[in-house]
């Protein structure tokens, strides 16, 4: 069995998930990730060809990848030191290799419009022409696996000279050099080459030359290589797809694990992180729970030293549905108010010179989370936004209530006649409210109020609004004829 499992991990590039094992090889059905890890680890913990890395996922040893060093085909390093931007209107184009393990390397600039004789420059790099360069150096870079530390700038290059050339085919095999560094060493984000050389070598780069840098790339892979025989990658195409991927959050040091976030309802909400002495140091609130918390544990966020922080400190994870993304709002505004957690940058989810609530005022109906899939008919939230306050109705349109409704549009009546505000709704919760109607008015029906309009024609408005299925996908408006 364990053979078995090897060849299939094999298959899947060095790296499977425990359920994958489970269900592929094992034959395992409706099962959970802890089962499927238990089992795992009782098959596999002996055995030195494997290693968990304790998020649910098994690897092939170094143990297992002794003959790496004799499988792996000596790759071409290709480097250009021009801007992916320069490329598409440049008439020459710049390109140096090595091809490793060698470490005589050549540069080129390959001219476009000139067909003539190759020449040898003081620089000491060779100008050709497109075809001089198809013929003599182009077969050396594509019959090799091309390594490249900005992959899509190479490929620029190489498209652009080859043109519509039928033999001239770029590298099947391609790794990012750049990207096989972030995955290997963690990292949150792609390295630039001068601090990943640092870290690596704990000195700074000789020059800015394209020598240096070029030997500067074959040093960073030799430094990698041992890496990719700890991860279990025996072949230039795992190599290649383990640079590829996305890196997989380590969900070691909380209280929760990835399958959790994973299990977080597509719903609005609030979430709130505690460290491990259960201080609150972060709350946000979400149109989507699963897809917001989600983005703090995966590549690409935008606010690296605010993600890198929670990232940190986290330990526990909690979080409440709501049933409008307004709801979620005013809630996150009332815990950071009462809890002042330590990463959130503001206490005042929104000033209260931002917008002027006494001049937005209306009935104004949010359609809720969907509903559960056996119900035939949807809810929706009225919000009855007046001069003094903020009051809420929750409709499930299989059986309206109309009584309550008749006596929410008397109270909202009342209350817009009273000269001072009400103690039921603070006035950051009108500013809040006020200025998410107005944000999201491209799609929240409403139905404005006209001064001395009787109550029995609102409910009536109110009633069609709520009966026109378009209110669930567009903005309806019912404007008053009083």
């Amino acid at each position: 069995m364990q053979d078995q499992i090897c060849n299939f991990i094999e298959r899947c590039g060095g790296h499977a998930s425990s359920m994958a094992i489970a269900s592929h090889v094992l034959r395992m059905r409706n099962t959970t990730p802890a089962s499927a890890e238990r089992v795992l680890e009782g098959l596999l913990k002996t055995d030195k060809r494997f290693a968990s890395d304790g998020v649910g996922n098994w690897h092939l040893t170094q143990t297992q990848d002794a003959r790496v060093d004799h499988t792996l085909e000596p790759p071409c390093l290709v480097f250009t030191p021009m801007r992916a931007s320069a490329i598409a209107d440049a008439s020459r184009l710049a390109l140096g290799w090595m091809q490793l393990p060698n470490t005589s390397h050549t540069f080129v600039e390959v001219v476009l419009t000139n067909n003539g004789q190759a020449r040898e420059e003081n620089s000491g790099i060779a100008t050709l022409s497109r075809t001089e360069f198809l013929q003599r150096d182009f077969p050396k870079i594509q019959t090799r696996v091309l390594l490249a530390w900005n992959v899509a700038a190479v490929r620029a290059v190489l498209r652009k000279i080859a043109g519509n050339t039928p033999a001239a085919w770029l590298p099947p095999t391609t790794v990012s050099l750049q990207n096989l560094a972030r995955n290997l060493l963690r990292l949150p984000r792609k390295p630039k080459l001068e601090a990943i050389y640092r870290e690596l070598f704990q000195q700074p780069l000789r020059s800015e030359s394209w020598e240096d840098q070029l030997h500067a790339h074959a040093e960073i892979w030799e430094a990698l290589r041992p890496r990719c025989l700890e991860n279990g990658l025996r072949s230039w195409q795992q190599i290649a797809h383990y640079a590829r991927r996305a890196l997989r959050p380590d969900f070691s040091q909380y209280e929760f694990d990835e399958k959790y976030v994973a299990d977080l309802p597509e719903a609005p909400g609030v979430y709130v992180m505690r460290d491990r002495e259960q201080r609150v140091i972060y709350v946000g609130k979400a149109a989507n729970l699963r897809a917001r918390v989600g983005s703090y544990f995966a590549n690409g966020v935008v606010d690296e030293a605010k993600l890198q922080q929670i990232r940190e400190r986290v330990a526990r994870l909690h979080y409440e549905v709501h049933d409008t993304e307004l709801e979620a709002l005013l809630r996150e505004q009332a815990l950071i108010k009462r809890l002042r957690p330590s990463i959130n940058r503001q206490h005042n989810v929104y000033l209260q010179a931002a917008t002027q609530p006494e001049k937005l005022r209306g009935i104004f109906l949010v359609p809720m989370r969907p509903p559960t899939p056996h119900a035939t008919k949807g809810r929706v939230m009225i919000y009855f936004l007046s001069a003094q306050n903020l009051n809420r109705l929750p409709v499930n349109l299989a059986r309206i209530p109309k009584q309550r409704l008749r006596k929410a549009i008397a109270k909202y009546l009342q209350q817009g006649a009273q000269d001072s505000p009400t103690k039921s709704t603070s006035q950051d919760h009108m500013e809040i409210a006020a200025r998410w109607f107005q944000q999201n008015r491209a799609w929240i029906s409403s139905l404005p109020v006209a001064e001395g309009e009787p109550a029995g024609e609102i409910e009536n408005r109110v009633l069609r609004l709520l009966r026109t299925p378009e209110i669930f996908y567009e903005r309806v408006q019912l404007v008053s004829h009083v």
